[in-house]
């Protein structure tokens, strides 16, 4: 009885996985499986960045004020107290675009025939599974 346990294992276990059947079912028939190609949008953001400092400096008596983009540098001299205040910050960015990816389609068709097979068919081969073990049941039972 073990052996049999056993074998119906190793049965089950080697058996094909939906993927494979599926490939198997694509290879047979190519027209079932449509290739697209669906746009999705994808976007980017960054985060805004700021950096400031003071520092001394006796030369410089004026404000500039650098900007290119998203970036902005502002340079300012305090006459009061001789120091200059230096900030700089990039906006945030946002970028959007869209991104080709291709897609496969599977259509799957069920017929009457596929339904009798794997209904009818397969319930009796588990019929006969379990009347196959039933007998053998019984004969070890002698």
């Amino acid at each position: 009885m073990t052996k049999i346990v056993g074998i119906l294992l190793f049965t089950f276990l080697i058996s094909c996985t939906p993927q494979q059947r599926l490939n198997r079912l694509v290879r047979k028939n190519p027209h079932l499986a449509t290739s697209t190609i669906e746009y999705r949008t994808d976007t980017i953001v960054t985060s805004s960045v700021s950096i400031d400092t003071v520092f001394n400096h006796f030369h410089t008596r004026d404000t500039i004020t650098l900007q290119k983009d998203n970036l902005t540098v502002k340079y300012f001299y305090n006459t009061k107290d001789s120091t200059i205040y230096l900030s700089g910050k990039c906006d945030t960015i946002t970028i959007i675009r869209d991104v080709p990816i291709l897609v496969t389609n599977i259509e799957a068709k069920d017929t009457k025939w596929d339904i009798f097979k794997r209904f009818f068919v397969g319930n009796l081969l588990n019929i006969l599974l379990i009347l196959f073990l039933f007998l053998l049941w019984l004969r070890s039972r002698r």
